[in-house]
């Protein structure tokens, strides 16, 4: 084999180790939350929606945009948390919403908003 052969499959080499610790550097916080997540127990608590926010990061490596959705819910005793949430629930809850959050660690697992014809729910 020459010495370029060789410079070459070094390269590959170092190129593929490079991409699989990004990967894994990537992946391992979202499991360990999620392992943290699922040894939380369920809460469910009355709430009301005081706040809605997006964040909109570039992503530069990939010339796109990412958008994170959050709603902040506020508890009788006036303790506040803010989840991260989808899309569809973030459009379908408004500031002042009133209702029973049930979350388990940083999930929100659903939130049924409290109506005069019954509970409607959104998870």
């Amino acid at each position: 084999m020459s010495s370029s052969t060789i410079a070459l499959i070094v390269a590959g080499a170092v190129i593929a180790i490079a991409l699989i610790v990004e990967a894994v550097l990537l992946i391992s916080p979202q499991l360990k939350e999620k392992r943290r997540n699922k040894r939380q127990p369920v809460l469910s608590r009355d709430c009301r929606i005081v706040s809605k926010r997006l964040l909109v990061q570039s992503v530069v490596q990939k010339g796109g945009h990412y958008t994170g959705y959050y709603i902040t819910f506020e508890f009788p005793d006036g303790n506040r948390e803010e989840f991260r949430v989808q899309d569809n629930v973030y459009g379908l809850l408004s500031e002042g919403d009133l209702g029973c959050l049930h979350s388990q660690g940083t999930w929100l697992r659903q939130f049924e908003r409290a109506t005069k014809n019954g509970p409607v729910y959104v998870q």
